[in-house]
């Protein structure tokens, strides 16, 4: 279990839109529109990552890799008040991948391999509260201040974490002592296990 940074978000709207935040609560429940009782959002978040660069600059690799990231957050809310209230993020996760990287061993030669799939399953559940410091409402115009704070629980599969780690405590070992330390320098793509992991 982890506690969340505490968050201080200014918004300040000339319309009700869309912000980072509607994962978390709503953008009428950022402005304070709505009074107290149950709240249920869903929104989801697509991004594909299936281009390749190097500085900056693209780059076509013999081997591409990708991955297709669908992450369906389902947030039930309860509001004391139009300034006060609790939300729930659960987080579903679709991701359809291919990776071609180097896999070491301390007793053979590195192999290359191309691993090709998918993986769904539930992220990191985080509890959040959100109190509303100032709420300024006008007729073409609204400002509201709020503060958030949460517990993130460990609810996905972190397996994908360990054998990164692994794979890097292994390749550090041929390296000569004092060598600086790069946690991907192992890795020869540009799909790593960490965007794979579900939490």
């Amino acid at each position: 279990m982890k506690l969340a940074l505490v968050l201080v978000s200014f918004r300040l709207f000339e319309a009700v839109q869309a912000c980072e935040l509607c994962a978390i609560y709503g953008a009428a429940n950022a402005l304070g529109q709505t009074g107290s009782g149950f709240l249920f959002t869903a929104s989801d978040q697509y991004i594909p990552y299936n281009v390749s660069q190097v500085d900056g600059h693209e780059v076509t690799l013999a081997n591409p890799s990708y991955v297709y990231s669908s992450i369906t957050h389902l947030v039930p809310a309860y509001n004391i008040s139009s300034g006060f209230g609790f939300s729930l993020n659960v987080p579903l996760t679709y991701l359809d991948f291919k990776r071609t990287d180097l896999r070491y061993s301390t007793t053979a030669p590195p192999v290359l391999f191309t691993e090709k799939g998918t993986e769904f399953g539930l992220g990191d559940m985080a509890l959040i509260g959100r109190f509303t410091v100032v709420a300024r409402n006008a007729m073409k115009h609204a400002f509201s201040m709020n503060v958030l704070g949460g517990i993130k629980f460990p609810t996905g599969d972190a397996s994908r974490l360990d054998d990164e780690v692994m794979q890097a405590e292994i390749f550090q070992s041929f390296l000569p002592p004092g060598t600086p330390h790069d946690p991907l320098g192992h890795s020869i793509t540009s799909v790593h296990q960490h965007m794979l992991a579900l939490g």
